[in-house]
């Protein structure tokens, strides 16, 4: 192999308003964040040891068009569409940096192309936001009414109330920059599950 890019998450800190590439204050806090930092350092051991060409990538949440149905955003728009009432966890106001799927497709071609070995690299867009402002963008540009079609559930056990993945060294080093904003990429999404909702 001449590289093996990881794919890793934020959720290794735990909330934090500023993690940089190399920061190493881990706080993971639920099953899967304590697997992919364990997993890091699998890699980093290898990669010191015998020269594994270990090259980790950790990115802001991902979206876009084709995504899982369960997955945040494509959730709120078929339920929506099927006037449903979308459970808004908590009162929504956990924030997080997000990544289009086409600036998500970049970084790890940047990453392929100009990444080097033992590295850790960040990509995010600079554009923080709440799950509650998510929610309510995708309600008027589908002209629903926010307290008709969203009811407020229960807080989900351990969740994290902030990620801000600081990204300034990967762009320098790999020139890579987060090319849509995130109204740009949600229309674009939101399109995808209207234009496919029959099928999905």
């Amino acid at each position: 192999l001449k590289k093996y890019i990881y794919i890793s998450t934020p959720e290794i800190f735990g909330s934090s308003n500023k993690i940089d590439e190399d920061s190493t204050n881990f706080k993971p806090s639920t099953p899967y964040a304590l697997s992919k930092l364990k997993a890091e350092k699998l890699f980093l051991k290898l990669y010191k040891k015998y020269s594994f060409p270990i090259i980790i990538c950790r990115f802001s949440n991902f979206y876009g068009p084709g995504q899982p149905i369960y997955r945040l955003i494509p959730k709120t728009c078929v339920m929506l569409d099927n006037k449903l009432q979308f459970p808004l966890h908590g009162n929504g106001n956990t924030k997080r940096n997000f990544i289009f799927s086409d600036d998500f497709c970049d970084g790890i071609y940047a990453s392929i192309k100009k990444g080097n070995i033992g590295k850790k690299y960040h990509f995010s867009s600079d554009e923080i936001i709440s799950i509650k402002e998510i929610v309510k963008r995708i309600c008027r540009i589908k002209k629903k009414k926010f307290d008709t079609y969203v009811k407020l559930v229960k807080e989900r056990k351990n969740k994290d109330k902030i990620y801000k993945l600081q990204s300034q060294k990967t762009k320098k080093s790999l020139k890579w920059n987060s090319k849509t904003s995130f109204n740009k990429g949600l229309k674009k999404t939101i399109q995808f599950y209207k234009k496919n909702f029959n099928h999905l």
